[in-house]
């Protein structure tokens, strides 16, 4: 339901300016009462049309005093700044004009009735229950807040997961490092790839193997492999450490002449 009403903060002036009205149309409401009496003082005598004309703007001025007090009552309990339109048609409701009786009488039995605790513990529950009373009059032609629905806020773009940082007490530095990128997977050789890698025939590869002039393939389930330290150690191969005596004791220490 589209309205003109608007939930807004509490402005003084604002407060001000409804009294001002709701004062000025109860003023008006007490003049009747003065009218008859000084007619009757003085024998004014009235014809029937102007008694009627004058109960037709007593009603007038009293739906005035109601749709002012309204919008004061609103707008100091609930926040809420009514329109003209909006407050008139909120007052058709007899709940709406019993809020506004009600709150005066309250209101006057306060004033009149005596200074005890007793008095303002009532007074107070009265009023707040005149205020809820209000705030469920004014909640269906309130303009509700839309939501973002389920959809809308899954179309949202999302924010990058952030990246775990490696925490500088563990690094025993003063500065946090990103974890390490992961390792490669370690490349395994067979004997006729890792030949065909060096270069070599397959068997020139296992003599030397078996002769000791190069290191062993380890182990695996599905037979021995070269890995990248055969490989480095192809290209580049250890110096054998240095001999003492004759050569020819030294090639029997290390076990013959191949």
């Amino acid at each position: 339901m589209k309205s003109s009403i608007q939930k807004v903060e509490p402005n003084e002036e604002i407060v001000q300016q409804l009294q001002f009205y709701a004062d000025y149309c109860k003023h008006l409401l007490s003049l009747y009462p003065e009218i008859l009496e000084f007619n009757q003082q003085n024998g004014i005598i009235t014809t029937p049309e102007e008694e009627a004309s004058r109960d037709e703007q007593y009603d007038k001025d009293y739906r005035e005093y109601c749709l002012a007090k309204l919008k004061l009552n609103a707008y100091e309990q609930c926040g809420v700044l009514l329109s003209d339109k909006d407050a008139k048609k909120i007052l058709k409701k007899k709940t709406a004009k019993d809020l506004v009786r009600d709150y005066d009488k309250i209101i006057a039995n306060f004033i009149h009735g005596d200074d005890s605790s007793k008095t303002h513990d009532k007074f107070k529950l009265q009023i707040n229950k005149n205020k809820e009373g209000m705030k469920t009059l004014l909640t269906p032609y309130i303009t509700q807040v839309v939501q973002p629905s389920k959809a809308q806020s899954s179309r949202a773009p999302k924010k990058p997961p952030r990246r775990a940082v490696r925490s500088s007490a563990k690094s025993g530095d003063s500065n946090s490092d990103p974890d390490p990128e992961p390792e490669p997977p370690r490349q395994l050789y067979t004997f006729k790839s890792f030949a065909q890698l060096v270069d070599c025939s397959e068997k020139t590869l296992r003599n030397k193997v078996s002769a000791g002039l190069f290191p062993q393939p380890q182990k695996t389930a599905f037979g021995p492999r070269f890995t990248q330290q055969h490989l480095d150690f192809a290209v580049t191969p250890a110096k054998p450490a240095g001999t003492r005596g004759r050569p020819r004791i030294a090639d029997l220490v290390a076990g013959g002449v191949q």
